[in-house]
């Protein structure tokens, strides 16, 4: 290393961790660090090392005295054409997150290299340098999503999709046009504005699909998982696989059937409650009766799986209390004398509520949901993806009709 390009370092106050990110070029880095920290004096040193390795050679980034070493890939060969010089920049690809970082940093490059180019006294490597200075200007120092735009600038003649001559749209822009589509979408009163009527008014549902219209990749998703869901039965059945037993609703009910009209039958007997005492009624009895009378208006073997769960669920409510956890023995098998007592009564009745209990194991459950809610908000959320398909499509036209891009799409 000449000592013009130990000046080039040494007048730069890195940290040695700067340091190391500054000069490893043959692999990924990852720096994190707050503002004001030297993020983009570290990565100006960066871009020099690249272009120091390219227009001088790699073997002239030697590191100094308890100085981190360089880090460079095997392949750079030194450029010395002036031309290929100017495209280097090109070839490096620098984003930042705001249009301002991406000012500072080619000002912090392009000073760099103003010094870089008063210390050579060699006409060649002058040449070389300052055809990489000319290019800097045409380099890739942009915002993500200025690069992105470039990118496709340069090269959207080649998608059918994008007119080359596109302008992309500002956040606010691109916002007010999401809300006039969506606004415009619900003003025509569509079969699913009336559907969805119960829920939200006119302004509210504008708001929700300019919302959605605003994440593509997410409503894209549920849209099309909607799609999948449209049938009815489909979406029952994705209900169920939200909320799984262990056993089968259908096997479990089965299994517990006969305690249950056990239970049914002795609760009903007014010597049987005189015996048992208040709080079983109370808290287990009643509401068990009006479980079983509802259950045997069903016929089971008919009845679809999400009816099936929703039994097996109301039932866990009806054993458990409002947390969901299991009551004292004694609201379940009475008092004292009754479920210490060896007579037939007592035996039989403690044995069916053992099975019901043992079988169904409610305090295990997720008793405090309902699927009620779910299975009547699927007309409503077929609705809402209908509309919210139509308005990322009519968003999309006005876009092309327009020739302009925004962030998102």
């Amino acid at each position: 290393m000449t000592d013009d390009m130990h000046a080039d370092t040494d007048d730069v106050d890195l940290t040695r961790a700067q340091q190391r990110a500054a000069r490893t070029i043959d692999r990924n880095v990852t720096v994190e660090a707050g503002a004001g920290t030297g993020k983009t004096t570290t990565l100006t040193e960066r871009y020099l090392t690249i272009l120091r390795a390219h227009l001088d050679g790699p073997d002239s980034l030697t590191a100094g005295e308890d100085e981190p070493s360089y880090h460079v890939p095997d392949d750079i060969e030194r450029i010395t054409d002036p031309t290929a010089a100017r495209r280097l920049p090109e070839r490096i690809v620098v984003t930042t997150f705001t249009d301002r970082a991406a000012d500072d940093l080619k000002r912090s490059i392009r000073e760099k290299i103003r010094e870089r180019l008063a210390d050579i006294d060699d006409p060649d490597r002058w040449a070389v340098w300052r055809a990489a200075a000319d290019g800097v200007e045409a380099g890739y120092i942009d915002t993500t999503h200025g690069f992105c735009s470039r990118i496709l600038e340069e090269h959207a003649v080649t998608h059918p999709a994008v007119d080359p001559d596109f302008e992309v749209l500002e956040a606010n822009d691109a916002g007010r046009l999401r809300a006039t589509v969506a606004t415009e979408l619900v003003e025509t009163e569509p079969p699913e504005t009336r559907v969805l009527a119960p829920l939200f008014d006119r302004s509210k549902l504008a708001d929700v699909l300019t919302g959605l219209i605003a994440e593509p990749d997410m409503t894209e998703q549920w849209i099309e998982e909607m799609r999948e869901l449209a049938d009815p039965e489909a979406y029952e059945a994705f209900l169920v696989s939200l909320h799984p037993l262990d056993a089968d609703p259908k096997a479990l009910l089965d299994t517990i059937r006969d305690d249950l009209e056990t239970l049914s039958e002795l609760y009903g007997d007014d010597d049987v409650t005189d015996r048992l005492g208040a709080n079983p009624m109370n808290y287990v009895g009643d509401d068990l009766l009006d479980f079983y009378e509802e259950l045997t208006g069903v016929d089971i073997e008919e009845a679809s799986p999400i009816q099936r769960l929703s039994l097996c669920l109301k039932l866990c409510d009806v054993l458990t209390n409002g947390d969901g956890e299991r009551y004292g023995d004694g609201n379940y098998y009475g008092n004292k004398s009754f479920r210490e007592s060896d007579g037939p009564t007592a035996t039989r009745f403690r044995e069916a509520m053992d099975g019901v209990l043992d079988a169904l194991a409610p305090a295990n459950r997720a008793t405090d949901v309902s699927l009620d809610p779910d299975r009547d908000a699927h007309d409503l959320l077929t609705a809402l993806a209908t509309l919210a398909d139509e308005a990322r499509a009519e968003y999309a036209d006005r876009k092309q009709q327009r020739g302009v891009l925004d962030y998102m799409t």
